[in-house]
């Protein structure tokens, strides 16, 4: 399947959600969005990955997307994830194609967070630069360990009635 097609799938199975996912969440709490990069390389897809500071105050040195909290001047939830990501990584906007956004869950500090789905053009232009003060390393992983069932594990918790973590 040519890399097009893949992101028509994408992109038509993600906007049937954006309606539903929108109704269940409390317009109380606070926003934030998270890029999910995706590029190909060698026919296969990766995905974009950091690991936080070790100095930050939240989620110090967890394993995550680039994002964070939606400011006030950002345009729409896409715009935060794409501007998190600029400030983060260094990723330009223009190098991102956006496919869709996929269902928000509720972190445990009371975030509303939307996952976004980019596929980056023109990976081998890519430059990318951590800033320090919030991420200790980028690296890529490939989409199928993710898409593999034997990776996924699933832990208990009362986060939020339509979220199992």
């Amino acid at each position: 399947m040519h890399i097009k097609d893949v992101a028509n799938n994408i992109s038509l199975h993600m906007k049937q959600y954006k309606e539903e996912a929108q109704s269940i969440i409390s317009p109380n709490l606070k926003r934030a969005a998270v890029l999910v990069p995706i590029f190909k390389l060698k026919e296969k897809l990766y995905v974009i990955l950091t690991k936080r500071s070790d100095s930050l105050s939240s989620h110090k040195g967890d394993v995550c997307f680039p994002g964070g909290k939606q400011d006030a001047d950002d345009a729409d939830i896409t715009a935060t994830a794409l501007r998190e990501a600029f400030e983060e990584i260094g990723l330009q906007p223009s190098q991102v194609e956006v496919l869709g956004e996929m269902y928000p869950f509720i972190s445990y500090n009371q975030l509303v967070v939307t996952p976004v789905i980019g596929f980056i053009r023109n990976h081998e232009d890519l430059m990318l630069i951590k800033n320090e003060n919030e991420v200790d390393d980028i690296f890529a992983c490939p989409l199928d360990f993710f898409l593999e069932k034997s990776n996924h594990h699933f832990i208990s918790s009362k986060l939020h009635p339509y979220i199992k973590m």
